[in-house]
């Protein structure tokens, strides 16, 4: 069986977005990105999964070690064409900005049995990826802790480095959504993490992934 842990673009200009919102120094919290790395290695490599980078052909990768046994694959598009500003800091219109090809990452991926996949931006491209991969019968998961959710997630008591528990994480989900929304808490959560792709609803996958 093969298995797959793809991180898509990271690039300095995501990470500092969050990173630079939150003086981690003045915190005492621990570096992210060693959180991060140490995150890919004890509940990826070290389980058997082969770890895939997806980056941006005009960029280099930031914050991330990349292994002798690790991929660099490179979309199609430049960052250039995928963010939302142009050269002159002006915000694009939405027609202008380009998505790099789901088909494109599905097809130098190669064949795999099983994906979990994290990256920018949990909510947009990672999504997208995500469903492309599950539409076409793979077994697909978001690792919503490794995602951008990542940076205001690390620190806290539960987070545990070595797993992904899905219960936890989609406790800690439905707390937040019900102070935001309320008595609508529940639709508004289905309507946002109701996707396969997250396996809230998949009992059995949830002790799958706890034996990772």
């Amino acid at each position: 069986m093969r298995k797959v842990f793809l991180y898509l673009y990271p690039v300095r200009e995501y990470s500092d977005v969050i990173y630079k919102a939150t003086n981690y120094d003045d915190l005492g919290l621990q570096n992210p990105f060693e959180v991060l790395n140490e995150c890919i290695q004890k509940r990826y490599r070290q389980n058997g999964f082969e770890i895939i980078f997806i980056m941006y052909p005009d960029k280099e990768i930031y914050g991330i070690d990349v292994k002798q046994d690790d991929k660099v694959l490179y979309t199609d598009i430049t960052f250039k064409e995928a963010i939302g500003y142009d050269i002159e800091g002006n915000k694009k219109e939405v027609t202008d900005i380009k998505y790099p090809s789901e088909e494109d990452i599905f097809n130098k991926v190669g064949k795999v049995d099983r994906i979990v996949i994290g990256g920018y931006h949990h909510s947009d491209c990672v999504r997208r990826v995500a469903e492309y991969f599950n539409e076409r019968g793979i077994n697909t998961l978001v690792d919503l802790d490794l995602t951008d959710l990542f940076f205001n997630r690390y620190y806290e008591d539960d987070f545990d480095i070595e797993n992904y528990d899905l219960k936890i994480k989609k406790d800690n989900l439905m707390t937040i959504f019900v102070e935001l929304f309320g008595v609508d808490y529940k639709a508004k959560f289905d309507e946002i993490y109701g996707s396969p792709i997250f396996q809230f609803n998949d009992e059995v996958f949830e002790e799958k992934i706890k034996k990772l």
